[in-house]
């Protein structure tokens, strides 16, 4: 699609989601790998509306723990609107795709106070290099937590398996043709997205998490596009460059806020360590472990999220 056909079936899926689910003023949610069972557990869902039927693009696959779909409802008395993610890597030859979060994002524009983008990382943090004795691990660290600290431009705050972080600043090098922007759509997600309005809603989500978890650590993430996960050597060369965590979603979100003045941040739980095996359905079950504690912080942002002017 072009901007001008974007826009255009975006004007026609507004007119399709009033329709269906009437007005409303929600806070958005795009549940990512681990928070599921968090969305579950905070969620009450009173109306559900299929992707199919106001023409989402990508509404026809099929992804275990990807929903096609908006369900509106409430957390903690707050009217939220849970938001199914299409992944670009879900088709990377569809041709539009990639531009399925921002259309979505596009019709909800009004309907929106803000979104929490929510997904699972991995952490890059931790020894590294145990395989070659202490003294040899002990160094190796150090050296790459040294050029991370040069690179981030502060120190580390420590992610643990089961944490839950505050993307401070992303990398999008990798996004590639996978941007949900056309020509001349240049945005500032850093200033202007992530800590917008003198960081007033950073500031609002590092408060929730803390108040739940006890700490809320800053995160810059490495995007990558995925499927499938980044090697050892990847992730020294990311945990050098100052990356605390690296993921596959959230970027078209980001993106797509920034270019419609919509308020958002992103909330990353840890799903793994960095260099010991793990699988999908392992970072699965730690959501699993960690769902009340990501309820609890949806239901604190859900309370503190301010009614978008």
């Amino acid at each position: 699609m072009n901007t001008t056909e974007l826009n255009d079936r975006t004007g026609q899926a507004k007119e399709i989601i009033t329709r269906e689910l009437g007005q409303f003023r929600a806070i958005g949610v795009a549940p990512g790998t681990g928070w599921n069972e968090g969305v579950k557990t905070a969620f009450k869902e009173e109306e559900s509306l299929p992707y199919a039927e106001f023409g989402v693009p990508g509404s026809e696959l099929e992804v275990e723990g990807h929903s096609k779909a908006l369900k509106l409802g409430e957390i903690d008395g707050r009217q939220t609107l849970i938001i199914g993610r299409v992944h670009p890597n879900e088709n990377t030859t569809h041709p539009d795709l990639r531009q399925a979060m921002a259309f979505i994002i596009g019709a909800l524009d009004d309907c929106l106070d803000g979104l929490i983008i929510t997904n699972g990382v991995g952490t890059l943090q931790g020894p590294v290099g145990r395989e070659r004795g202490m003294v040899n691990s002990l160094v190796q660290t150090a050296l790459l937590d040294l050029m991370g600290w040069a690179q981030r431009g502060r120190k580390q705050e420590p992610i643990r398996v089961g944490d839950v972080a505050l993307v401070d600043d992303v990398k999008t090098a990798l996004l590639g043709q996978f941007t949900p922007l056309g020509a001349g759509e240049f945005v500032d997600f850093y200033r202007n997205g992530i800590h917008r309005d003198d960081d007033r809603y950073f500031d609002i989500a590092r408060r929730a998490i803390t108040g739940v978890q006890g700490h809320c650590p800053k995160a810059q993430a490495r995007f990558i596009l995925g499927p499938q996960f980044e090697g050892p050597a990847d992730k020294m060369e990311f945990r050098a460059q100052g990356d605390d965590v690296v993921g596959m979603s959230g970027i078209q979100e980001i993106l797509a806020c920034t270019r419609l003045g919509v308020p958002f941040e992103q909330i990353v739980l840890a799903t793994n360590g960095p260099f010991e095996p793990h699988t999908h359905e392992e970072n699965q079950r730690t959501g699993r472990r960690n769902a009340e504690k990501a309820a609890e912080i949806l239901r604190s942002l859900s309370r503190a999220w301010p009614v978008r002017d």
